[in-house]
């Protein structure tokens, strides 16, 4: 299994410039399974230098979601997205 996430408009950002949706994609081989994955499984988080505001975007991001939006007040500077599929 694999878990790629893709963006709609690429992957770096200019400060005060942000608007994208990230979309996970989970492969068993080179078969894309996502579809058949319930949404409430999709964990996504951030991790950039303020943890604290990144503790309340973690919590609010939790479940439930194959894909978010972004805008830039999801973004101070520099940040990383990552989803996790739990079993």
């Amino acid at each position: 299994y694999s878990v790629d996430i893709v963006s709609n408009n690429g992957n770096i950002f200019r400060n005060g410039i942000v608007h994208a949706t990230l979309r996970a994609v989970v492969r068993y081989g080179d078969e894309d399974i996502t579809e058949t994955i319930d949404a409430n499984r999709f964990r996504w988080t951030r991790v950039s230098a303020d943890t604290a505001s990144d503790t309340l975007w973690n919590a609010q991001h939790f479940s439930g979601s194959k894909e978010i939006t972004i805008t830039d007040e999801d973004v101070s500077f520099k940040a990383s997205f990552y989803c996790e599929v739990m079993q």
